[in-house]
């Protein structure tokens, strides 16, 4: 769980059951539970099914799991990352946190941040049942991952996506998960806000925000309607003492599905690009280029030959609207832009020169920071993965996390060893998991697939002269099959 220490229509069953039984039965009148109009002096537990929540709860736990990693541990190396194990050797726990089963075929969303740690990953069902699972890929720019179980039982419960643009302020929501551990729990709350973007989390943030009461262990778990839909995946909380006060933060179930299908397809997240820096207005920027108020986006500035400066932005101008919705701030600007699929032309809506204007512009791919595991499904990746294996290496890409925990500076770049099979070639190397390999004899590396490329080309060496930073030190470590 990331902590930030910061200082449907109308229905006229759902306005009766607030005004008589109050807001939290008033969900029950939504998901169709009251049994008919209410009189004026009925008893609301002879009118409202006190099972409402009980039932909706009792399901949407069965597609609810905890999750665990553990991580391989040697006797001289990574275990200083990992307190209480110091010396050690053997399997630690890792991350701990929730996730959500949403296929049949064992398909499961989580956080990135629950298991960017790597390791082998377990999960525990509502009835206990313990099964293994792989990392199919992950995304640290939204913070979502995709898990997929081994061995697949056949009596998964898939729970369903709602359609979380349509979610309203003051909705019923539940949120389910394992905070501290506790597994299974649910709590009730409202959606407290939508759209909340600038929350420092990730890159791109459009979260619903809920007093639902949400905790550490809750990452990953599901956000549920009264219906017992997914409406987004719990992910972090604005919070002075670590616990919840009031104020969590959930991955809309709409982009975590996009997400989610990206990786699974392809290994990576495609996002469309438009080759613009931007900043926001304010009242005196949006005054000084003559509009009435500061509403838009302000171009700084337009990279060359990027989909934007061919569609003829420029320089000043300011994005109103894509296809039609307003972006009022830089946020909403780039989640519009990035939702949309490289190659889609969608109509700005610009002010230049004091007139209102439009273009069509034809979106770019996006650099992807996004982390396919073995089972991301294209067969060349799987049988690189394969030959990684053979040389006894598992590979992470470097994000901020893993920078701050191997204690490396911001621009440090390279690829992280994530383990080390015993007796391979790897281990007979010297290699060691926290390691960062940044060059392999004269080629850079910069991410898994540099290395992956060097060691599973038509020609692979029968050895390799791998330059790692280790404790701040770089050497040359000699790997031979």
């Amino acid at each position: 769980m990331t902590t930030l220490h910061l200082a449907r229509t109308s229905d006229p069953r759902r306005a009766l059951a607030r005004a008589l039984v109050g807001p939290a039965l008033a969900a029950a009148a939504a998901a169709g539970t009251l049994a008919a109009p209410v009189p004026a002096r009925a008893n609301a537990a002879a009118v409202v099914n006190p099972n409402a929540f009980s039932d909706v709860a009792e399901k949407a736990v069965r597609s609810v799991v905890n999750v665990a990693t553990r991580v391989q541990v040697q006797p001289r190396g990574f275990e200083r990352y990992l307190p209480g194990r110091r010396g050690q050797g053997g399997m630690a726990p890792g991350s701990l946190g929730s996730g959500v089963i949403v296929s049949k075929e064992g398909l499961v969303l989580t956080n990135n941040h629950v298991v960017a740690q790597g390791g082998d990953i377990e999960l525990t069902l509502h009835d206990g049942r313990k099964l293994s699972a792989t990392l199919v890929g992950r995304d640290p720019q939204s913070d979502v991952a995709v898990l997929r179980i081994d061995k697949v039982p056949g009596d998964l419960e898939p729970m369903a996506f709602a359609d979380s643009d349509k979610v309203r302020l003051g909705e019923i929501v539940m949120a389910i998960g394992s905070p501290f551990g506790l597994a299974q729990t649910v709590t009730l709350g409202i959606i407290s806000a939508k759209g909340r973007t600038n929350v420092g989390i990730v890159d791109y943030e459009d979260f619903i925000q809920t007093d639902a009461s949400i905790n550490p262990g809750n990452s990953g778990g599901a956000l549920i309607n009264a219906r017992g839909e997914l409406v987004g995946i719990n992910t972090a909380i604005a919070s002075r003492s670590g616990g919840s006060q009031g104020i969590g933060f959930a991955i809309p179930a709409k982009m975590a599905q996009r997400v989610m299908q990206s990786l699974v397809d392809t290994g990576t997240v495609e996002r469309g690009w438009l080759g613009v820096m931007i900043q926001d207005l304010d009242p005196r920027l949006a005054e000084h280029f003559g509009l009435r108020d500061p509403r838009g986006v302000l171009v700084a500035d337009v990279e060359p030959s990027s989909p934007a400066a061919q569609g003829g932005v420029r320089r000043g101008d300011v994005i109103l609207a894509v296809d039609g919705n307003p972006v009022a701030d830089t946020a909403k600007l780039r989640n519009r832009i990035a939702g949309l699929q490289p190659g889609a032309e969608p109509q700005l809506e610009l002010w230049r020169d004091g007139k209102a204007r439009r273009l069509k512009v034809k979106l770019g791919k996006a650099k992807s920071k996004a982390v396919a595991g073995p089972g991301r499904g294209a067969e060349a990746q799987a049988e690189a993965a394969s030959d990684i294996g053979r040389w006894g290496l598992r590979l992470g890409a470097l994000d901020d996390a893993l920078r701050q925990r191997l204690r490396l500076p911001q621009q440090a770049a390279g690829t992280v060893i994530l383990d080390v099979d015993s007796g391979s070639p790897a281990d007979a190397a010297g290699l060691r998991p926290g390691d960062l390999v940044v060059a392999a004899g004269q080629r850079e590396i910069s991410a898994p697939d540099d290395l992956i490329g060097v060691l599973t080309g038509k020609r692979v060496p029968r050895s390799v002269a791998l330059l790692v930073i280790r404790g701040g030190a770089r050497r040359w470590v000699v790997l031979r099959r």
